[in-house]
């Protein structure tokens, strides 16, 4: 019989086996699946060698190499424990997908030679620059399998902040959760009684700020836990991706059936070889709470079934203009007002949820209505809408529908542009259109 030390493994073991220590070592070589909250250490995992799933939260471990030696393991998990090296992992035979979110996981290199692996979330590490801007990118592009990989790192923004933190010596990392939910998290075991991950609501820009004035990781952590409470928010304790990301193939399953399928299976057709993004519940109850309003419910209905493309990568797009003349680009930014004025006309008076702006200029808007009744969208000038106000006319003589939904604005992309410049025309119908 097997006596298992460390209190995390303990506990682990016990869950999944249904009985307390001691346990045979048959009993531990059937486990499949584990799940590890607050480990000192996982050298006893050796006995767990049937383990094909495994999660380990806020642990104090520093290397996965006791990890390594799981040679049936297919997923991994791994949150708020302070790993700086996926080295052990290189080259491992079975992992299919991992997760190592809020660790300070530095160097990309050794997970690329995980051939199997198809999807990956690696969110609020301070990766080193050669890392994120090199080999990131092409490991992104590459296939396992023949088919895309789904990795998944958050917002160049909430990464810059992460790294800059720790060549700060600041033990916090800093990230965006969907995009939108900012946390802050100390890797490890938690000091504070009662809580499964040490993390608060903040923003790294704020962390960073600390940083340059020489402030230490105990007291910038505690300012913004103090913060926080001061403003009634709740520790954070979903940490989970509530956007779903999909090749191709997936996004024409997401599709099938649906009321919108004729617009988004073309839209599908148009980019073949990119990645595909869905939203749930969580992430519009995100946006509305800084929009102020709800999403608009046929818009949140259109993305929760596909949503666009690259959610991180501050993809822009052209339509068929709406404005022939101009070379209009547009940014996604599904409920950002940004200002108080903003909000006061372009929700307030004019009743629009934004989707996408021209960011260059803020001359072009494309906007649904908030009216649940009508699904079309939009396109505006903001001065333009702001001359009719003052003329006393009403403000929906300052729109232009451009298309019958969401999911109709998508079809009607005719190229993307990535954040590094590169262009990505859509693959025409028959007709050498994108379709009506």
């Amino acid at each position: 019989m097997i006596e298992i030390v460390d209190h995390g493994v303990r506990s682990a073991a016990e869950q999944a086996i249904g009985h307390p220590p001691p346990f045979s070592a048959n009993e531990l070589d059937a486990v499949a699946e584990l799940r590890v909250l607050h480990a000192e250490e996982l050298g006893e995992l050796r006995h767990c060698t049937g383990l094909t799933t495994l999660e380990l939260t806020a642990c104090a471990i520093r290397t996965l190499d006791d990890v390594a030696g799981l040679d049936r393991l297919e997923k991994l998990r791994v949150l708020a424990c302070p790993v700086e090296d996926a080295g052990p992992l290189a080259g491992h035979a079975a992992l299919a997908e991992i997760s190592l979110d809020f660790c300070f996981l530095t160097d990309l290199a050794p997970l690329t030679t995980v051939g199997g692996l198809r999807r990956g979330r690696f969110l609020g590490n301070p990766i080193e620059p050669a890392s994120w801007h090199e080999i990131r990118p092409a490991w992104q592009r590459s296939r396992s399998g023949g088919r895309l990989r789904l990795l998944e790192f958050g917002p160049a923004e909430a990464w810059e902040f992460a790294r800059e933190a720790w060549e700060h010596d600041v033990r916090i990392c800093c990230g965006l959760l969907d995009g939108l939910r900012p946390v802050l998290v100390r890797p490890g075991i938690p000091d504070s009684p009662g809580v499964t991950v040490e993390a608060v609501h903040g923003f790294g820009g704020a962390v960073v700020a600390a940083a340059r004035r020489g402030e230490s990781t105990d007291d910038i952590y505690r300012r913004n836990r103090d913060w926080a409470a001061g403003q009634g928010l709740d520790r954070p304790a979903d940490f989970g991706s509530h956007r779903t990301l999909g090749d191709a193939e997936d996004a024409r399953s997401w599709v099938s059936g649906t009321p919108d399928a004729e617009a988004l299976e073309r839209f599908v057709a148009h980019f073949p070889d990119t990645v595909f993004y869905r939203e749930d519940d969580v992430v519009h109850a995100a946006m509305a709470g800084l929009a102020g309003v709800p999403v608009p419910e046929a818009v949140a209905a259109s993305r929760s079934v596909l949503a666009g493309i690259l959610p991180d990568d501050r993809v822009q797009f052209r339509i068929i203009e709406p404005r022939p003349t101009a070379d209009v680009w547009y940014l996604p930014v599904p409920g950002a007002y940004d200002t108080d004025e903003r909000r006061e006309l372009i929700r307030d008076q004019a009743g629009l949820f934004p989707l996408a702006e021209w960011v260059e200029t803020g001359h072009s808007i494309l906007a649904a209505r908030l009216a649940d009744d009508d699904p079309a969208v939009y396109e505006f000038d903001e001065h333009e809408m702001t001359v009719t106000r003052r003329r006393g006319q009403p403000l929906t003589d300052s729109t232009h529908r451009v298309a019958a939904s969401h999911a109709d604005l998508l079809s009607r992309i005719a190229v993307y542009r990535l954040s590094d410049g590169t262009e990505m025309p859509a693959v025409l119908d028959t007709e050498g259109t994108t379709g009506r």
